[in-house]
């Protein structure tokens, strides 16, 4: 007759708090919760526009992200902006839950690493095993290490003679190997997300022209990104970085890695996209007697000697405001000429409507003033910084290959003790239920 017994461990195991505790940190239910928890955000990220690094220093850059999020999220706009789903990178309960992760993974291969260890130990005490199954009707010791031998299992027994019987049989190493790699893949690649979460970042708008030089954000990767030639019938832009960097060939739409930085490992893992290309118009004016004149371009921008106009795709007019002067002036982009368009403050006579010069003259009020038009080519690109990428790669192709091999060939525990006539079996890992089962039926059956 067999008789089972509950799935429960040794008494002396159930009174060790701190081995429940150790159990719980290394359970598989929790390192599979937060693994699922993070995955679950990642995706969140990739499906909900998030913040841009610079955050409301770029205003415009900001309106955009917040305007495509409040298109997208509808009624739960604010509480997912509570939750700090669009900024997951930043979010505090995020890195917790990265910690939390990184903490138990720790745990989990410190406990396969014991085990590896401890793989060579030749004795019948317990360790993680739970007694599954009682019998008087077991085969003897060496008919069950001969099954367990054919089924593959490292099987150890005492010598000849002892007072003890039992039998130890395990996977070791091969199957530890496979959890220890998969763990090992696990906590890098979580290294390289925490990596990409600290030191990354992601722009969508970053305009450059050949006399601005673009400094990145995030302050990883030190060297300004220069325009140097705009091709629209191609839309495509070549940069480069620094004065003697290698320039690269962006177009639009698609996405280009940067070249490497000397000194700096990980700037290959910037990428930059072309998001549009811009006409541009650099102006100044000045007074009869040379005497520089302030330009606001509205009523949110502080005034400044000279000032950027940009075109966009689709945009015709811009405008702007020549400081003691009294007087507006107004772009407009056509396809046969741009044209400048000069007004009184604040009633609105014009003073000339003519074809962009590079220096335009205009009698006012206060004497005559020189306003001056230079045209460049501009272009607005998109940047993202993940140095955590490599080792994400590499993490995730060793977690593979250990899940792969944990899969195939899990790591199982099984301890037989003998005690005339009964016959305890003891296991751990997954899958022994069956094995148990399977091993332990009478001999005739």
């Amino acid at each position: 007759m067999i008789v089972p017994a509950p799935p429960q461990v040794d008494a002396l195991e159930q009174r060790d708090v701190w081995r429940s505790i150790w159990q719980a940190l290394t359970s598989d239910a929790l390192a599979a919760s937060l693994c699922g928890a993070l995955f679950l955000l990642g995706v969140a990220s990739l499906i909900l526009p998030q913040a841009p690094v610079a955050g409301v220093a770029d205003p415009v850059a900001y309106s955009q992200w917040q305007a495509a999020a409040r298109s997208q999220a509808g009624s739960a706009y604010t509480l997912l902006e509570t939750l700090g789903l669009f900024d997951l990178a930043r979010a505090l309960w995020v890195r917790i839950l990265m910690w939390a992760l990184a903490g138990s993974l720790v745990a989990r291969l410190l406990d396969r690493v014991i085990r590896l260890a401890s793989a060579h130990r030749v004795d019948g005490r317990l360790q993680d095993e739970i007694r599954l199954r009682v019998t008087e009707q077991a085969a003897p010791l060496p008919e069950l290490a001969a099954m367990l031998r054919k089924r593959r299992y490292r099987v150890t027994m005492p010598p000849p003679g002892a007072v003890d019987e039992w039998i130890r049989a395990d996977r070791a190493p091969w199957a530890e190997l496979a959890s220890v790699t998969l763990h090992l893949g696990l906590l890098l690649a979580l290294a390289g997300a925490m990596t990409n979460a600290l030191s990354g970042w992601s722009a969508s708008r970053l305009p450059v022209d050949a006399s601005h030089p673009l400094q990145l954000p995030g302050g990883s990767i030190t060297e300004q990104v220069e325009l140097v030639t705009v091709s629209r019938p191609d839309n495509r832009a070549i940069v480069r970085f620094g004065a003697i960097g290698e320039p690269v060939t962006l177009t639009q739409g698609s996405i280009s890695s940067a070249p490497a930085i000397p000194g700096n490992l990980l700037s290959c893992c910037l990428s930059l996209q072309l998001t549009e290309l811009t006409a541009e118009y650099q102006v100044a004016a000045r007074a009869a007697d040379g005497t520089p004149l302030t330009i606001t371009l509205s009523s949110y921008a502080m005034p400044a000697a000279e000032a950027l106009l940009t075109f966009r795709p689709g945009e015709t007019e811009r405008s702007f405001a020549v400081g003691g002067a009294s007087i507006g002036v107004i772009v407009s982009s056509r396809g046969d000429g741009d044209r400048a368009r000069v007004f009184t403050i604040p009633d609105g006579q014009v003073l000339t409507d003519t074809v962009i010069q590079p220096s335009l003259t205009i009698s006012a009020a206060a004497g005559l003033m020189t306003i001056g038009f230079e045209a460049r080519d501009g272009a607005v690109i998109a940047a993202r910084y993940h140095p955590g990428v490599p080792f994400l790669w590499v993490g995730a192709a060793l977690a593979l290959a250990g899940l792969a091999g944990a899969l195939l060939y899990p790591a199982q525990y099984l301890l037989i003790r003998r005690h005339d006539p009964w016959t305890e079996f003891y296991a751990s890992g997954r899958r022994t239920r069956d094995l148990v089962r399977a091993i332990s039926r009478p001999p005739s059956s």
